[in-house]
């Protein structure tokens, strides 16, 4: 039995904050703490009143447009997501292992186990489940970091796939990888290096444990929603029911 914190950042996506939680709630494992960090000036109770819920941190940080059309708002959002994450890393310390589930996500009720199950049989350093993006793609890429090659995968993964970047909407990261990037002093970074085409924490995660020798994995049968708010205000939730 392996202790786990499950962790989420919630920043400002109150259009699928009830199915999110009802997910989060609803895991069940015997040794299991919760750390919710909430960015922006809302408590989480004041989108959920009357729900119990376990206690939350206010990061003190903006809460940014979730579809921004601007490019210099783009990438200060991005950075936003990096600072928050810094701040997750720092209070999930080392001692146990770490589910992080985003805000617009609802996993699957055995998300936990079977993606703590390849973390440790593969073994992977990191492994994240399967989703849609926003326009409908799978998103993660199979790659070699050190000459800057990506092939976007764009059918469902039925299995299990090692990869090196992996999106991080919900993701198992064992301990002993929270050890080595606290000891390296790892922060999530936006910019990529010249020759890599991508940018943003997952990607830039996915290159440092691949130069630190951990592999990562996805696993196809962990399929989450995800509930995107179009510019219309409309929602969206991928993958779209058959």
């Amino acid at each position: 039995m392996y202790p786990v914190t499950q962790a989420s950042i919630f920043s400002g996506r109150w259009h699928c904050v009830e199915r999110v939680v009802s997910a989060l709630l609803a895991i069940d494992y015997p040794d299991l703490q919760r750390l919710w960090l909430v960015n922006g000036d809302r408590p989480l109770e004041d989108a959920l009143p009357g729900w119990v819920l376990p206690p939350t941190t206010m990061t003190g940080l903006p809460v940014l447009p979730q579809m921004p059309t601007d490019g210099t708002v783009r990438r200060a959002k991005k950075w936003a997501i990096a600072e928050a994450w810094i701040l997750l890393l720092a209070k999930a310390g080392t001692e146990r292992d770490l589910l992080f589930v985003e805000d617009d996500i609802v996993p699957p009720p055995d998300a936990l186990a079977k993606l703590q199950e390849t973390a440790y049989a593969l073994p992977a350093g990191m492994v994240s489940g399967l989703t849609q993006t926003n326009t409908g793609g799978w998103p993660f890429y199979v790659t070699d970091p050190m000459r800057g090659q990506f092939v976007p995968v764009q059918t469902r993964l039925t299995g299990v796939a090692q990869v090196v970047i992996a999106g991080t909407f919900c993701c198992y990261i064992r301990r002993d990888v929270l050890r080595r990037m606290a000891a390296a002093g790892y922060q999530p970074q936006v910019e990529m290096r010249p020759a890599l085409p991508l940018e943003g924490k997952d990607c830039h995660l996915g290159v440092w444990l691949a130069e630190q020798r951990f592999a990562v994995a996805v696993r196809g049968d962990v399929v989450c929603e995800h509930h995107v708010r179009q510019p219309d205000g409309k929602v969206k939730v991928w993958p779209q029911p058959k």
